[in-house]
């Protein structure tokens, strides 16, 4: 007999032949009759992932059949429970890193909007600046120059660097608005005296032989100072500022007028130099101006004090403005005799004499450019000198900035003089209109 019929037949109690189809047996019968077992014994829980068959020929009887249908279902609920569960993790992490890619997105966009909105605030107190240097420094006046005398390539203050960087250079055919003096230093100063009878530099010369001992750095600086102010004459200006590359521009937003008009305003033909810098030693040693009385002067808005300069008292030539008149009548003592023959030669200056400035005494603020007989100085001054000046003073002794304490102890003093007159005449301030 054949196993289905013999399996089948066992089942129903009853015996058939070998053929199928004999006593009522069919295939489709039997798997029928045993699906229909189980769905009654399991309630239609339970479906057979295998073949009817496969089960009807392994086990004898429907409950076994059904229960190996179980033990089947169950391992593939298992496998489906755990690619669920690894499906549902998966998912857990895409979204986990969604969220965290969508959190580190809105703070970097809050930094780049915070970036973004500091360098623009940035850019237009920048542009606030610029425009306030202009109007101060007058520097749209064509007749007005400004020169910033150095010792290097650019200038050594962080001011001034900007202010050269931004309006030293022309644009679009346009002359510069301030210039770049570099100054010659005292081994400069030596291979040209070296070199005189070649005739090494057609704007400076020896008149005679000097020791190489009276050739140092302060000579050096007067020298410079004399050689800005014949460039600024040559280039036909009638007013004009000279900084020193030390100088600070911090008092600009107090200032009641700018550079060219308190030049024209303070200054007169009878002294054509204006100090806008005061170093006094009675800063530092006395906390006041000593015989001068500057702390004592009332404050006038709309006009500031000038007071004569004194001989050895009155230091600073870190900033300075001149008049043409004041140009020429420096420029007639330091170079030679016949570059005055005419005020119509006056474009084609001849070279300044060194052994002139050294006959003179070298000190561009006391013997040089300002003097007693020329020069007034403004009070409460325009500039006052950069608190990390490393300007060297007495080069001969081989020593830095001895006079750092008064020329900081100067600077305090000026900045409070202007926040006073500032204060009193807020409507003045340049800042302000």
């Amino acid at each position: 007999m054949h196993v289905r019929t013999r399996v089948y037949t066992q089942r129903l109690g009853k015996r058939c032949p070998d053929e199928p189809g004999s006593c009522g047996w069919s295939r489709a019968a039997a798997l029928r009759d045993a699906r229909r077992d189980a769905e009654k014994l399991y309630k239609k829980d339970i479906t057979c992932h295998v073949t009817h068959e496969f089960c009807l020929l392994r086990h004898g009887s429907r409950v076994r059949f059904a229960l190996s249908c179980m033990r089947q279902r169950y391992r593939v609920a298992v496998r489906n429970a755990r690619f669920l569960h690894l499906l549902v993790l998966f998912g857990v992490f895409v979204v986990s890193l969604a969220i965290l890619y969508a959190s580190s997105s809105t703070q970097l966009d809050a930094g780049k909007q915070d970036t973004r909105s500091a360098a623009a605030e940035a850019a237009r107190a920048q542009e606030r600046l610029v425009r306030l240097y202009r109007k101060a420094l007058s520097l749209d006046d064509p007749t007005h120059c400004t020169f910033i005398i150095g010792v290097g390539l650019q200038p050594r203050g962080q001011d001034l660097r900007g202010l050269f960087q931004h309006f030293g250079a022309g644009r679009w055919f346009r002359k510069p608005r301030v210039y770049y003096y570099g100054g010659l230093s005292a081994d400069a100063l030596r291979l040209a005296h070296g070199a005189r009878r070649r005739a090494s530099r057609s704007d400076i010369l020896f008149s005679r032989p000097e020791r190489d001992g009276a050739i140092d750095g302060v000579i050096g600086c007067a020298v410079s100072h004399l050689l800005a102010v014949r460039s600024a004459l040559q280039r036909g200006c009638k007013t004009a500022l000279f900084l020193e590359d030390d100088t600070s521009l911090g008092l600009v937003r107090y200032w009641d007028k700018p550079v060219a008009a308190a030049i024209h305003d303070y200054a007169s033909d009878e002294y054509p130099v204006l100090q806008m810098e005061l170093k006094l030693r009675s800063f530092l040693e006395r906390g006041d101006s000593g015989a001068l009385g500057l702390e004592h002067l009332p404050v006038r808005c709309g006009w500031r004090h000038t007071v004569p300069h004194r001989f050895k008292v009155t230091y600073g030539t870190g900033a300075y403005g001149m008049l043409r008149t004041g140009m020429e009548r420096t420029l007639q003592r330091f170079t030679a005799n016949e570059a005055f023959a005419g005020r119509a030669r006056a474009s084609h200056l001849g070279p300044v004499d060194v052994s002139k400035v050294i006959a003179a005494g070298g000190h561009a603020d006391v013997y040089v450019i300002l003097n007693a007989t020329t020069t007034k100085v403004l009070w409460p001054p325009y500039f006052h000198e950069a608190f990390d000046s490393k300007s060297i003073v007495r080069p001969r002794e081989g020593r830095g900035n001895s006079h750092q304490p008064q020329h900081i102890a100067s600077a305090r003093y000026a900045i409070k003089a202007n926040m006073r007159w500032a204060e009193a005449c807020r409507e003045y301030v340049l800042e302000n209109e």
